[in-house]
């Protein structure tokens, strides 16, 4: 789009790709390169007449009205299953009075949600369509503020993103968006650092009430037992569920203490993710939000080395992640920290492949070395469970 190219590119788990770009004078296999092939370049169409845009692939169908760019109809293929109904449309975005009682730029009232003034004019839509992604961008003013929201689903994804530039120019208002799901839950969960915290979608006490907000980092999830929907995000964390309805909060408009704060140009991603199973029954959400928030590095003008390169360390297990990778900061040890992400029980390998005097250690959060532990090791892991080691005899 806009002049570029996109492709899909395969890199394999903590490790790296190098791709070659092809000569110009060199004509490539339709859909085959991973290259600036003329086959891979997104085309845009014109606005039809329909106000109906459908995004799909062999997974997942989203149907979204570009007049309002609500999501109007999602349907997971793979699991038989709609989870946003016409009745009920998502990406609702809205503008709320925001006039806390005290702590101007710090708090949120839970009045503020029943207070909106202003609903998203949509000024012009353009679709586009390739065999990397389709969607839409499309223009529109919420208040005194100008927006371009692209709308796009990537082959092989089920991962609606809503990829959002602004020019935020509000005073004392707060800008969300929300999507009504069918599914229902007591419990909703939102991702804190290595774990997630669960609060309750209902309101039966004054305690419940007052979470009509909560703090999570990268997404927060709504789940039956053999399906469910995340929100993610790449930057905004204040995030409500209440009955069956995931919301985020997204850009709010203080003047105290600083008259001018968030003013001006704001970049944002939040994304709509269904899967099979509750979530911790999944991978799809932590891999996803990953994704989202971290991405790939791109190095312009280097190659990996011709056998290949890999990590020091490898890592064999579901539901474990290789959460920290670093030189101890007082010897020259490398400290590994490894984190069971699902809340259940799991197990995995460590191994130090290529370092037979490897010694590595079990470890405090300090990196404090203590009981040494043979490679490859075996290990097992409580819900949650965070295990650090520290291992020595690898750079001399």
């Amino acid at each position: 789009r806009a002049g570029r190219v996109a492709a899909f590119v395969t890199v394999p788990p903590r490790s790296f790709a190098t791709l070659l770009r092809a000569p110009a004078n060199v004509s490539q296999p339709s859909g085959t390169d991973l290259c600036a092939s003329a086959s891979l370049r997104e085309e845009k169409s014109p606005r039809e007449a329909s106000t109906i845009a459908i995004l799909e692939n062999s997974r997942v169908r989203y149907e979204i009205d570009t007049a309002t760019l609500r999501v109007v109809r999602a349907f997971d293929k793979e699991c038989g299953r709609e989870f946003v109904s016409p009745d009920a449309p998502g990406n609702v975005l809205r503008l709320y009075e925001d006039h806390p009682s005290c702590f101007d730029a710090w708090d949120v009232e839970e009045y503020a949600f029943a207070m909106p003034v202003a609903e998203p004019s949509v000024e012009s839509v353009d679709e586009f369509s390739g065999p990397v992604s389709r969607g839409l961008s499309a223009s529109f003013r919420l208040g005194a503020s100008t927006f371009r929201q692209t709308i796009r689903l990537e082959e092989g994804s089920k991962r609606l993103d809503f990829e959002t530039e602004g020019d935020w120019s509000e005073n004392h208002k707060l800008c969300r968006v929300a999507f009504p799901l069918a599914v229902r839950a007591d419990e909703a969960r939102f991702e804190i650092q290595y774990g997630t915290v669960a609060r309750p979608t209902h309101d039966n006490t004054k305690w419940q009430h007052a979470q009509f907000e909560s703090c999570g980092h990268r997404y927060a999830d709504l789940s039956e037992p053999d399906f469910g929907v995340a929100l993610l995000s790449d930057s905004k964390y204040g995030y409500r569920a209440k009955g069956s309805e995931l919301s985020l909060s997204l850009l709010r408009a203080p003047t105290e203490p600083d008259p001018v704060a968030d003013r001006g140009r704001h970049r944002f991603v939040y994304a709509l993710l269904p899967h099979a199973g509750d979530l911790a029954h999944t991978p799809d959400v932590l891999a996803a939000a990953a994704v989202l928030n971290q991405g790939l590095e791109r190095f312009e003008g280097f190659a990996a080395p011709a056998e290949g390169a890999a990590l020091p360390v490898s890592l064999a297990g579901e539901g474990v992640e290789l959460a920290v990778l670093k030189k101890a900061e007082d010897s020259g040890a490398l400290v590994v920290r490894l984190v069971e992400t699902r809340g259940r029980r799991a197990s995995a390998t460590l191994a130090a492949p290529g370092f037979a005097t490897a010694t590595p250690c079990l470890a405090n959060e300090l990196a404090d070395t203590g009981t040494p532990v043979p490679l490859p090791a075996a290990l097992s892991f409580g819900p949650f469970e965070i295990k650090t080691f520290a291992i020595h005899g690898m750079f001399g």
